[in-house]
C-alpha cells in the first residue's frame, strides 16, 4: 500500500468509529427521562391534538432514543390536512434522521427544494415527496430545546452535537402538507 492510501484508510476509519465515543460523552450526560417537559400546545398559532402513531410509526417510536409525537389542528380553519411530526432528543443519534429518508424508503420521489425563513425568522428545509398521482409538500427544521440554534440539515445537526458543538436537547419538526 501506498502511504496515501494508509492515510486515507486511517481517516476513514476514524471517521467511522469518533461518533461511538464523542456520542456515548453526551449519552453519560444524558439529562435523563424528566428532561422531557411535554409536547407544545400550539403551532404556528393553532392548537395541536396530538393522533396516536401508525404501527409502523411506533415501532420506530420504540427505538427512538427521545419521543416521537404526531400532531394536527383542533379543528381550527388555516391548518388543513396539515399534520406535524415532533421529535425530541437528548443525545446525537443516528436515529434522528431526515424525513425525507423516510419516504424515499416508502418509495416516494423526492423532489428537493429551497431553504426557506418563515414569518417567525425560522429557517426550513422544503421539498415534495411524489407517490402514486399525489404529492406531500414537506418542511423541517432542526434546533435546540434552548432555541437559537437551528439547522436545515440533520447531518449538520448530528455533527455539531457529536463533536460537543451544541447543547441538547433538541428538536425535529416535520411539516407535511
Amino acid at each position: 500500500m501506498r502511504w496515501v492510501e494508509v492515510i486515507f484508510a486511517g481517516v476513514c476509519v476514524t471517521a467511522g468509529v469518533v461518533p461511538f465515543f464523542v456520542g456515548g460523552a453526551h449519552g453519560a450526560r444524558g439529562l435523563g427521562d424528566d428532561a422531557f417537559t411535554g409536547w407544545p400546545e400550539s403551532f404556528e398559532g393553532r392548537n395541536l391534538v396530538q393522533y396516536d402513531l401508525s404501527e409502523r410509526e411506533a415501532a420506530f417510536a420504540e427505538s427512538f432514543p427521545g419521543k416521537v409525537g404526531l400532531f394536527g389542528s383542533d379543528g381550527e380553519a388555516g391548518m388543513g390536512e396539515k399534520r406535524v411530526i415532533m421529535r425530541w432528543v437528548q443525545v446525537p443519534t443516528r436515529r434522528l434522521h431526515s424525513s425525507g429518508d423516510c419516504l424515499r424508503a416508502m418509495g416516494y420521489a423526492i423532489e428537493p427544494g429551497k431553504i426557506m425563513r418563515d414569518g417567525r425568522g425560522q429557517r426550513w428545509a422544503t421539498f415534495l415527496a411524489r407517490k402514486d398521482g399525489s404529492v406531500m409538500k414537506v418542511r423541517e427544521r432542526f434546533y435546540t430545546a434552548k432555541g437559537g440554534e437551528e439547522w436545515t440539515d440533520v447531518s449538520a445537526w448530528f455533527w455539531a452535537a457529536a463533536m460537543g458543538r451544541t447543547e441538547g436537547p433538541w428538536w425535529g419538526v416535520t411539516v407535511v402538507e
